[in-house]
């Protein structure tokens, strides 16, 4: 998994900056949703996605309020996808409002089309259990597709081997949850196990490993069971 923050290797480049408040009216971006923002002063991160997606592509994550300020429900930051033309100019495929905490940005594949695809994190608890905003790039490049309710799965996983998302959420007991994403949207398998480990052997996880094995076992009959997508 790539991982960008701001103290990482970031390009952070004027004309690209200067394009995303000045240069917006010669070009019609896709916009996934209605954002309102007008506050001159703001930070941009511009992430170069040459090793992950693709030679050309770019991120702009542009914040226009403090993360403190605003409730997980609002928005604090603009993600723009780019693509910088053979003239030098840059394209806006996507534009979406979200809201950020630490304006880390991952690339990873969740739905195994070889194609990489792009999270930035949510929020982030004292128990460091991190949530992320999820976006699939097409495999044409042409188009990201925000997964709806991704944000709500706390330190996500894909398992390419069975197409699932899973994650091992921090608590008083740890624990791990199933999902899948269809469509847009993510379904809740509902199934929940714990990491219980005797005193004496804290490193043992033998149980958690039988019950992770079990529930696999139970997702792969209901997802045989299930109609088929024609």
């Amino acid at each position: 998994m790539k991982k960008h923050t701001i103290a990482g290797t970031v390009l952070l480049f004027f004309t690209l900056f200067s394009y995303s408040f000045c240069g917006r009216g010669n070009h019609s971006p896709e916009k996934s949703a209605k954002t309102n923002y007008s506050r001159p002063k703001t930070d941009t991160l511009i992430i170069g996605c040459d090793s992950s997606i693709g030679h050309n592509y770019y991120i702009a994550l542009i914040s226009f309020a403090e993360a403190d300020s605003l409730s997980p429900e609002g928005n604090n930051t603009i993600l723009q996808f780019l693509q910088e033309t053979d003239s030098n100019q840059f394209k806006v495929i996507f534009e979406h409002g979200i809201y950020s905490q630490t304006k880390t940005v991952e690339f990873t594949d969740y739905n195994n089309d070889g194609i990489t695809d792009i999270l930035v994190q949510h929020t982030s608890s004292a128990r460091s259990n991190w949530t992320y905003n999820l976006f699939l790039v097409s495999p044409n490049r042409t188009k990201l597709t925000k997964i709806h309710h991704f944000k709500e799965i706390p330190n996500p996983t894909y398992n390419t081997e069975y197409d699932i998302i899973t994650n091992y959420v921090l608590s008083g007991v740890n624990y791990t949850r199933f999902y899948k994403l269809q469509g847009d949207s993510v379904f809740d398998y509902n199934i929940t196990i714990e990491d219980i480990r005797s005193e004496d052997k804290p490193d043992d996880t033998s149980i958690y490993d039988s019950l992770f094995i079990k529930a696999i076992l139970k997702i792969k009959g209901e997802n045989k069971k299930a109609p088929q997508p024609k």
